[in-house]
């Protein structure tokens, strides 16, 4: 069964206005990817509809959607190089803090705490950047747990 013109220009709306919800959502690759989704949507409603304009509207914005999906992995995949030298940091300052430094490492304990506050504190941004807040926050205290311990040393 055809759909009625107005159903259809019924339907463009509807469609525009979660594309226009999700965009204003839109963090990290999967609402990016979710956005892009919904643009492309509501562009084929809207050409259904006889809104040829709004449905380019529409298919621009899918492509803006997309083209921050590549760049979402390109910083996620950064975050959690980072996330992974960061533990690597962790693992070798508490190591040096119970059972003593490994013969063939140069610093000392406080000296390898910073260096795992630092990496801890960059790998919190590096998630952040990404949109990802619960990994940035438990970096971030693991920064300020290897400052204090640093401070301790």
């Amino acid at each position: 069964m055809l759909k009625s013109n107005a159903s259809l220009s019924k339907e463009a709306k509807e469609k525009s206005a979660i594309a226009g919800k999700l965009t204003e959502a839109a963090r990290n690759t999967e609402t990016h990817r979710a956005a892009a989704n919904a643009h492309h949507s509501a562009a084929w409603a809207n050409e259904n509809s006889g809104n040829a304009t709004q449905a380019q509207t529409h298919r621009k914005q899918a492509k803006l959607h997309e083209s921050k999906t590549e760049g979402s992995y390109e910083t996620e995949n950064f975050a959690q190089s980072m996330g992974r030298i960061a533990e690597n940091a962790t693992k070798r300052a508490n190591m040096a803090s119970s059972v003593g430094k490994e013969k063939d490492e140069l610093r000392d304990e406080k000296e390898l705490h910073q260096d795992a506050a630092t990496a801890h504190d960059k790998a919190s941004t590096a998630f952040k950047l990404a949109g990802k807040d619960r990994e940035a926050k438990y970096h971030a205290e693991m920064s300020k747990h290897h400052s204090t311990c640093a401070d301790a040393a």
